[in-house]
């Protein structure tokens, strides 16, 4: 197997449920006893393109997939069946799919996904597996970023303040940051990004090996927002901070003044960070966007006008040129330090670049090209 396998050739292994009893079988209730053919049975089932398990008992399938997930603990196993006779195994998986059909409903009933067709699986794993991938993961990274951006300041002030416990942003605003000001972008990106067309991700199936790497939650990913996070929250705390420097902080006007003028960046920074990162524009998006930015200054406004420390002080900062200045210097920041990161990711290290972007930034006619071409070589191969 090994040197047809290094030769470039094909592997095939199929082993019935009488000899799979040499390998694997349930011992006490919850044990699985392995036997030294385990382990030559998946050292070979490695080299194979396919395994082909028959003439098996329903538990002999559950006890192949979990003979797979104790030698490869990492292992992401999916599990397809149709009927009674395949509940075990798709439970025994990492993730279960029933097909519905003429064997009953039971195999769906204990499956995490359903499908009609055997043939759907692959809409439902290049296209919805991989499209949940991309969302889920960018959005967790972004959360991460917002978040970093929005608590750090506080800790900043601690230098401020002399460590005395006064939080530099109002309860008001600490506790509607993420329900109420920043949660329509994140939640409209999780829910509708896709950063390219269904029927070219399709047509290049290769861009699916983004997702089975785990490319995008890596723990690369997650230091980069950690960091850029991070570089934010300092920058958005110490430019209206020594910008506005005549104001002191020991004077309750100063603090609430630094305090409105240091969240407002923040929260309209991070909004404009998931504006950049967004592919898929649509109306609903446009809206969830644009109206996260109208419920922030309504917010804040009506908030400005209830008796509280802050009274008055959001017309004093949102009535001076000097905020706004700082507002659109930040902001700008944030937008270069975008396009700088995308721009030297595709000169200096291309081949980290998304596949799905590019087939986005494809015109119709260049991608019926490239597909024509994909296709050609295929059948050359």
């Amino acid at each position: 197997a090994r040197a047809t396998a290094a030769a470039g050739g094909a592997v095939a292994l199929v082993i019935d449920g009488t000899a799979l009893t040499h390998v694997v079988e349930r011992g006490a209730p919850g044990e699985l006893v392995v036997h030294p053919a385990g382990a030559v049975l998946l050292e070979i089932a490695e080299l194979a393109s396919s395994l082909v398990v028959c003439r098996s008992a329903p538990l002999q399938k559950a006890l192949v997939v979990e003979l797979v997930r104790r030698f490869n603990p990492a292992a992401i196993s999916l599990a397809v069946g149709d009927g009674a006779n395949d509940v075990a195994m798709i439970r025994a998986a990492s993730v279960g799919v029933g097909v519905a059909g003429q064997e009953g409903t039971q195999a769906v009933q204990a499956a995490d996904f359903a499908v009609q067709r055997f043939r759907d699986l692959d809409r439902l794993l290049l296209w919805h597996g991989w499209l949940a991938y991309m969302r889920l993961s960018q959005a967790v990274t972004y959360f991460f970023f917002k978040n970093m951006a929005f608590t750090f300041p506080q800790w900043c002030f601690g230098f401020v303040c002399a460590w005395s416990g006064q939080t530099v942003y109002n309860d008001y605003y600490i506790t509607l940051y993420n329900i109420t000001f920043t949660l329509l972008p994140v939640f409209f990106f999780a829910i509708m990004e896709q950063p390219a067309p269904e029927h070219r991700v399709q047509r290049f199936p290769e861009v699916y090996r983004s997702a089975q790497a785990n490319r995008h939650f890596t723990p690369a990913v997650i230091l980069y927002w950690f960091v850029l996070g991070l570089a934010y929250a300092v920058l958005f705390f110490a430019v209206p901070f020594y910008a506005g420097s005549t104001v002191s902080v020991r004077d309750p006007a100063g603090l609430w003044t630094l305090s409105v003028s240091s969240f407002s960046v923040v929260v309209l920074a991070a909004t404009v960070q998931i504006f950049l990162i967004t592919t898929h524009w649509s109306l609903p998006v446009a809206v969830a966007y644009g109206l996260s930015i109208v419920l922030y200054f309504a917010g804040v406004l009506i908030y400005n006008e209830i008796t509280s420390p802050i009274q008055g002080v959001v017309e004093e900062v949102f009535g001076s040129p000097g905020f706004w200045a700082i507002l659109v210097w930040c902001i700008g920041v944030v937008v270069m330090v975008h396009f700088g990161v995308y721009a030297a990711q595709e000169q200096l290290f291309p081949e980290w670049q998304e596949p799905a972007v590019l087939l986005a930034r494809m015109s119709e006619s260049e991608f019926e090209h490239e597909a024509d071409r994909t296709d050609v070589d295929g059948v050359a191969g």
